[in-house]
Formats: structure tokens, C-alpha cells, sequence
């Protein structure tokens, strides 16, 4: 049986996500990466987060966590072409804790 809490958290993730999103300045790369982590947890599919994602594809290769999510999801598609191309093209910046 599903806790309340874990119910609740489900149907306002689905709620959330049957809303269109509207980015405001149209070009926020970590918002992509901030929903695809919203849209995995609420247990929406791989084909359609993986859509998603490629639509802003100039967007979300300005965020290496958006692009990295977007490379992950190609791979779990069978698509290690696309991915294995995206991985040589962008150079991903390490985070270094001070």
C-alpha cells in the first residue's frame, strides 16, 4: 500500500506535469535538467522525457547536468550513436569543491 505522503507527492507530480511548461526567458538550461529529475520521479516514460529534452536540444547544451540527463536518456533509448556524438562534441566543466 502507498503511504499518504508518497500518493500525494505522485498526483501533484502528475498534476504539475499535464501543465505546460513556459520557460520565461525561453532559454533556462538548468530548468530542463530541474524537470526531467521532477518527470523521472513522478514515473513518466523515457521516450517522452527524451523528447522533451531533444526539442531544446541548443538549450539544454548550454547545461552539462541538462545534457548529461539528455545523453544518459539516449542511452537507455539504444540511441549510443546520438549519445556517443553529443559526448565528443561538448566539453563538460568538473566541479571542483574549494
Amino acid at each position: 500500500m502507498i503511504s499518504q505522503p508518497a500518493l500525494l507527492k505522485s498526483k501533484f507530480l502528475s498534476l504539475f506535469l499535464s501543465f505546460p511548461l513556459v520557460f520565461s526567458s525561453g532559454n533556462d538550461d538548468k530548468l530542463h535538467y530541474e524537470l526531467d529529475l521532477l518527470s523521472e520521479a513522478a514515473g513518466e516514460g523515457l521516450d517522452k522525457r527524451l523528447a522533451r529534452l531533444e526539442i531544446s536540444h541548443p538549450v539544454v547544451a548550454g547545461n552539462d547536468n541538462s545534457l548529461a540527463r539528455e545523453i544518459e536518456l539516449l542511452l537507455l533509448a539504444g540511441r549510443s550513436d546520438r549519445a556517443l556524438e553529443l559526448l565528443r562534441s561538448h566539453h563538460f566543466h568538473a566541479f571542483l569543491p574549494d
